[in-house]
């Protein structure tokens, strides 16, 4: 959990702080979403000043995630004693960018009438949440899977920014079918080589497809 916080708006308004408190809770790499969950009070700093007003229709607050308004309503408002008005709390999934990287802004806001040393406060940053890895989908057309014989690899990436290399191994013996490729279809020759690695006529050929971004590897 981390915190950001700002003075409010009002003659005393510096004598009081709204705060945004966001978790990211979770990843799912397979749907590309952070679960977060962001809340919202404000606060007397000291214990000389607590405005209070309890009228709920007069008294507003927001929370939103890039322009969308996730939490909204009205209440009462009693800073009195230093307590910590709540102003909501929002937990929901974060869809992140085709590269697995996503920045989100989050304002949140509230007003208070009937009192001119408290008025409101608002509060905006952004949140850079921790890059999901997204590793290309690979699949290996075998019907043609024989040595001397030319098979289709697939590797869809996530990203037209992301590069791949391909990689086989058969038994100890392994190799490297393409380095670090941008496009997303490789043909690729058995080698003959591959006769000595088999222990009989026929074995298995492991293909692994790494995904990189930049120098940095993302995903296997």
């Amino acid at each position: 959990m981390a915190v950001k916080s700002t003075t409010c708006n009002g003659t005393y308004g510096s004598k009081y702080n709204l705060y945004i408190e966001y978790t990211l809770n979770s990843q799912n790499i397979a749907n590309n979403t952070s679960n977060v969950t962001i809340r919202m009070y404000a606060q007397s700093t000291s214990s000389q000043y607590g405005a209070y007003n309890l009228n709920s229709n007069a008294n507003s607050y927001q929370i939103k995630v890039d322009g969308s308004v996730k939490v909204s309503g009205t209440k009462a408002m009693d800073f009195r004693n230093r307590q910590v008005v709540d102003l909501g709390s929002w937990t929901g999934n974060i869809t992140h960018n085709s590269d697995g990287t996503k920045t989100i802004t989050i304002a949140g806001s509230f007003s208070i009438s009937g009192t001119s040393s408290l008025s409101g406060g608002s509060l905006s940053f952004s949140w850079q949440l921790p890059t999901i890895p997204r590793a290309s989908d690979v699949s290996v057309n075998t019907s043609s899977a024989k040595i001397g014989s030319s098979v289709t690899i697939t590797h869809t990436r996530k990203s037209s920014n992301f590069t791949i290399t391909l990689r086989y191994k058969v038994g100890s013996t392994s190799g490297t079918i393409a380095n670090k490729v941008s496009r997303d279809t490789t043909s690729w020759t058995i080698p003959y080589s591959l006769i000595t690695a088999l222990s009989s006529s026929s074995g298995t050929c492991t293909i692994y497809c790494d995904t990189y971004n930049g120098s940095t590897l993302i995903g296997t």
